[in-house]
């Protein structure tokens, strides 16, 4: 293999039958075409930086209405706060919220099932004629306020036990193609839905006192009816506007389409509506379809162009290597593989949990992390919330970095190797480091710590395939007398 040392990250693209490094900055990381046996050597350069992170997602949805969830829920959230280190919910809310019908409850007491319940949760019925005037009457926050408090709440709670604080999405939900045509839908006007959108805040924050700091417009507008890129820019800038009014500050994330190449389309047509730029916060896809490197690029060159952060939000089945590859290419901020945690009932791992519940006990259910969670830890806890990724390199195309500058200004490296790799790591500040690591083999793989001078190389192997995490320790302040 021939090396020319230059670019500071690559990434495998998946479509292609062999390796090969795409990279980003003014030089290039030549391919490798045959396997490396060597030691692989990493440099962090902490001088160059790119975006900041927005959080680690997972959809607020653990089973939390079965009558087992107290039985796992404290278990199952002190792991993904801890272990895994996520700190971003996506709390779903309904179009069928603004109706005199309760469709959840009526679920819940089998009066509706099947396609008549599945259709019932996003037809509406206004409120009143008059979108600058909330009727309270017209709304039925059940299941929102059913997940809140017992996800939402004990989620947030934990983070603070840590000293972190929970991002928190709301995200708007309306399938209406999977339904038929002669259902009601009112929020096809701008105005109605930025009234949903007030009347969902409002009952948020005087009910649990708890505000959300972003609110995700439509998920997944190929999946419904009527919803454009430019009625997806008219709907934020309308929504952003009512809740200046009750002065909300809120930012918006757009468009979340399943098609990466759709999400491009309509983020182009939404950012064209006046206003719309100055309120969104996030540019969102999901990996579902038309996934390539070069649509990847172009989400991460409208990043650069633009100022905007990305967000990758959902991919049943995403793996630390799409992670990889989203981070660096499409310079996302936020990323998120699917929900929280379910009760499998023995089902195979399709990627689409963080954890999964075992039931075969009732009276004890066992929380275990699915199989693709080891990996993607050792990236989400190099970065807390408000880190900021520096530039990596690497000489060997089966091995890969990310490295970030945390608040606290402590340094987190992941590497990424697909071979059993001796590991030199220069570029480090001076200080002690932890080394962690996780192969397919070993979940928690630990190395003892290592103190670093100036100018030091971490001289580190990795025993299999997998990923291993350099994170520093910060060095505790000794404490003052109180004046």
């Amino acid at each position: 293999m021939s090396t020319t040392r230059s670019g500071p990250e690559c990434f495998r693209a998946k479509q292609r039958p062999a390796w090969s490094a795409v990279c980003l900055g003014a030089l290039l990381l030549v391919s490798c075409e045959t396997p490396r046996t060597g030691v692989a050597l990493v440099s962090v350069d902490t001088l160059r930086t790119f975006q900041t992170m927005s959080g680690w997602e997972a959809t607020a949805q653990a089973d939390q209405g079965h009558t087992m969830y107290p039985r796992y829920r404290d278990t199952l959230i002190a792991l993904a706060v801890r272990d895994l280190g996520l700190n971003r919910l996506r709390l779903e809310i309904r179009s069928g919220s603004e109706h005199t019908r309760d469709y959840f409850r009526e679920g819940r007491q089998h009066r509706l099932v099947g396609d008549a319940y599945r259709c019932a949760r996003y037809e509406t019925l206004n409120d009143n004629d008059d979108p600058r005037r909330i009727e309270p009457s017209g709304f039925r926050f059940t299941e929102l306020d059913e997940t809140i408090e017992s996800l939402v709440l004990p989620f947030q709670r934990a983070l603070a036990a840590d000293n972190q604080r929970l991002m928190l999405t709301v995200t708007y939900v309306s399938f209406f193609r999977q339904c038929p045509r002669d259902r009601r839908y009112d929020h096809r006007s701008a105005e109605e839905y930025a009234e949903f959108v007030l009347a969902t805040v409002l009952h948020m924050r005087e009910k649990f006192d708890l505000l959300p700091q972003q609110w995700e417009v439509i998920l997944e507008p190929d999946n419904t009816d009527d919803w454009s890129g430019d009625a997806i820019g008219r709907a934020m800038v309308a929504a952003a506007t009512r809740l200046r009014e009750h002065r909300i500050p809120m930012r918006f994330i757009a468009p979340s389409n399943t098609s990466m190449l759709a999400a491009l389309r309509y983020y182009d047509v939404l950012r064209r509506v006046p206003g719309a730029t100055a309120v969104l916060g996030e540019l969102s896809y999901h990996r579902y379809r038309d996934v390539s490197p070069s649509t990847l690029q172009a989400i991460g060159d409208r990043s650069r162009r633009d100022s905007v952060r990305t967000a990758m939000l959902e991919h049943i089945g995403s793996d630390v290597d799409d992670l990889f590859e989203d981070v660096i290419i499409g310079n996302v901020s936020a990323w998120s593989q699917y929900v929280l945690a379910f009760d499998v009932h023995g089902q195979a791992d399709d990627g689409g949990v963080y954890y999964r519940i075992d039931s075969t006990d009732s009276l004890r259910p066992v929380v275990r992390e699915g199989a693709r969670t080891r990996f993607l830890r050792q990236v989400f806890r190099t970065a807390r919330l408000g880190a900021v990724r520096v530039g990596t390199a690497s000489d060997d195309a089966a091995v890969r970095a990310l490295a970030f500058r945390n608040v606290d200004r402590s340094i987190g490296v992941a590497i990424r190797a697909r071979r059993a790799a001796p590991l030199h790591v220069s570029g480090l500040p001076a200080g002690d480091y932890a080394i962690t690591f996780a192969t397919e083999s070993v979940s928690h793989g630990s190395l003892p710590t290592v103190r670093l001078a100036n100018h030091d190389t971490l001289r580190v192997g990795l025993p299999a395939p997998g990923v291993l995490t350099i994170r520093s320790i910060p060095t505790r302040q000794p404490n003052r007398p109180t004046p």
